[in-house]
């Protein structure tokens, strides 16, 4: 880890880590996950007035931003994106790295289930499919043997 040192007027000296000397940081991510084209609003500080030559990047894919400002971004999760860190970058100085989990297909309803339930398991499957078993009915808390999937 690169250091600098700061000589004050005092004769004091300060070490400065990198993580003290980025200009813009990264203090929240809304939603947290989501699959691509999902509006993101990232939420921090330094970011710039206007976006000017500053990037949004996905795990290493950058995002076309729709709107920017000082301590807000929104933008849509970029086509190609993976699960990683959101970074924002303004000049040649990077933010800290915000956790995004991208979603890489969305649920599809195969069938209902016979009977609201709780206290209940969920199993992804390798085939892909969620396997819902076990619980209560929400009602008479009798117990529920089937296993739709």
């Amino acid at each position: 880890m690169r250091h600098r040192l700061l000589h004050l007027s005092l004769g004091f000296l300060v070490l400065l880590t990198p993580a003290l000397l980025r200009a813009q940081s990264v203090s929240g991510v809304s939603p947290t996950g989501g699959s691509a084209g999902t509006s993101v609003t990232i939420s921090g500080s330094g970011f710039g007035a206007t976006q000017v030559s500053s990037t949004v990047i996905f795990n290493g894919v950058a995002g076309s931003p729709t709107a920017w400002s000082d301590s807000s971004i929104t933008v849509p999760v970029p086509s190609g994106a993976t699960t990683g860190d959101i970074l924002v970058t303004v000049g040649s100085s990077m933010s800290n790295g915000y956790l995004f989990a991208v979603a890489t297909s969305n649920f599809t309803l195969t069938g209902s289930m016979n009977t609201a339930r709780m206290f209940h398991t969920s199993t992804l499957l390798d085939n892909g499919q969620v396997l819902v078993a076990g619980g209560v009915d929400g009602f008479a808390y009798d117990t529920i043997s089937s296993a739709p999937r």
